[in-house]
């Protein structure tokens, strides 16, 4: 899981306006067992994108509003 965190992370920093790519870091982050940097992902996610159901679903699971 950490090496595709790595991969996450890159993909977020080239793409920093996309709530998509957040929202797979925060995947990433939850599968690593990282559960901080999931929520702060999943949140990024959601400024850059209110609609993205998936990454509030997912904040939603980790006790998360």
């Amino acid at each position: 899981a950490r090496e595709a965190v790595e991969l996450f992370k890159l993909n977020a920093e080239m793409y920093p306006r996309s709530s998509n790519a957040f929202d797979s870091l925060g995947e990433g982050y939850a599968a690593a067992k990282d559960r901080e940097s999931a929520i702060k992902s999943y949140r990024r996610a959601l400024e850059l994108n209110p609609q993205n159901s998936n990454a509030a679903e997912a904040l939603r699971k980790l006790g998360e509003k």
